[in-house]
């Protein structure tokens, strides 16, 4: 979008306000209540006094900021931790009593597996008198992993490789990566020797299931037991929403919430969201307030070609041809976690001057379509969303504009 469009300010100031909403720390704050004997977690409570130690676990994109909030609730309770991030840690960042491991993602690395090793170590020094505290979220399915026994990490590259790119849903992907994997479905549960076991979850999976999210490694199946494992989701897309509903009708607009969650292939998704943008455009009257149209959920790709972009990116790509042309307009495809794919764009914003802004820079949009190739369209043509990393994760959101 160009810099002196009217409403450029009004999207940045909506995304902001999302990007508040979902702070992990914020979240967890949100639902934490001290009380007589401890603290209550959302509808978990907990006594530190019956526990022999008290240890945290946080993997993911967000294990950073959730632990720093755990630590400014009940640093002084806390004996032990392991932390597993995407980021390099600052020097003192943590206190001595904190282990953290920087893990790759979103294909495992040598560093994912020392990362799991650790992991599987930790919680087994525990037994039926300590508490184990896990905080999860999103990317620890890549972050943290153990080859199951016969497979080399080579393969199991090779394997994230292959289901990232076959435009599978994040819930049949991790089943798979379960079966080759020594901490994906319920590994770290069983691994504690029966330690009481929190889950305090930042989702980025709908319907919040968490034998999904991060692979579920302190999920146990039914048949065995989990009577010492609880959990809440203290934030996910719904949280998003919510801050872009509220924010956008504090600007008058009127909001249109798509209650059926983003799936499906990206560009297709794109494509018909802004098919719809453009049928309500064409058909407001005169003087009506602006609308802003949400979506939340995650999309998937189906790799075609060699090209460079995000399951976000190529969403918006999927918008161009479709509202090229079309005045008092806007398409907004964000990832919450600020890192679209491998790109270090949260997604892009396509109006109806993208197209011929794309023509005019030398962009082949037929091409960027049959070759995944969004993200150098978007650098071309204009709208790329940069944020920097959030710290959060929460899927995707879709938002159209319409003034």
């Amino acid at each position: 979008m160009r810099a002196g469009y009217e409403w450029a300010s009004v999207i940045e100031a909506i995304l902001d306000e999302v990007r508040r909403a979902v702070a992990p720390d914020q979240l967890l704050y949100r639902i934490a209540q001290e009380t007589e004997n401890g603290f209550r977690f959302g509808s978990i409570e907990i006594d530190f006094s019956r526990y022999r130690t008290v240890n945290v676990l946080a993997v993911g994109k967000a294990a950073r900021k959730m632990t720093e909030a755990l630590g400014n609730l009940i640093d002084e309770r806390i004996d032990a931790g392991l932390i597993i991030s995407k980021t390099p840690f600052e020097k003192g960042e943590f206190a001595a009593k904190y282990r953290c491991f920087v893990a790759d993602h979103p294909v495992p690395t040598q560093a994912s597996v020392t990362a799991g090793e650790n992991a599987l170590a930790f919680a087994a020094a525990l037994n039926q008198k300590d508490l184990l505290i896990v905080l999860l979220s999103g990317g620890g399915s890549s972050l943290m992993t153990v080859p199951a026994e016969g497979v080399t990490l080579d393969e199991l590259r090779a394997l994230n490789r292959r289901l990232l790119s076959s435009g599978a849903p994040i819930n049949e992907i991790n089943e798979e990566r379960k079966r080759f994997d020594r901490v994906k479905g319920g590994g770290i549960a069983r691994a504690a020797n029966g330690a009481r076991i929190v889950n305090l979850v930042l989702s980025d999976v709908i319907g919040n299931n968490l034998e999904t999210i991060a692979s579920g490694p302190t999920v146990l199946n039914p048949s065995e037991g989990g009577g010492c494992i609880e959990s809440f989701v203290i934030g996910d897309v719904g949280s998003a929403i919510d801050a872009a509903e509220k924010s956008a009708r504090a600007f008058g607009f009127e909001t249109i919430v798509i209650g059926e969650p983003i799936g499906g292939e990206a560009r297709e998704v794109g494509r018909t969201f802004a098919e719809r943008m453009r049928r309500i455009r064409e058909e407001r009257l005169p003087g009506s307030r602006p609308l802003l149209l949400i979506r939340g959920g995650e999309s998937t790709v189906t790799l075609r070609g060699d090209g460079f972009g995000g399951r976000n990116l190529e969403t918006a790509l999927g918008a161009v041809e479709t509202l090229s042309g079309l005045l008092g307009a806007a398409f907004v495809a964000f990832a919450t976690d600020g890192e679209d794919g491998p790109t270090d764009a949260a997604g892009a914003i396509v109006t109806g001057e993208t197209y011929q802004n794309g023509v005019e820079a030398g962009a082949d949009l037929e091409d960027a379509l049959a070759r995944n190739d969004s993200y150098p369209y978007f650098e071309a043509a204009g709208g790329l969303i940069r944020t920097g990393p959030t710290g959060s994760n929460v899927n995707d959101l879709l938002m159209g504009f319409v003034f």
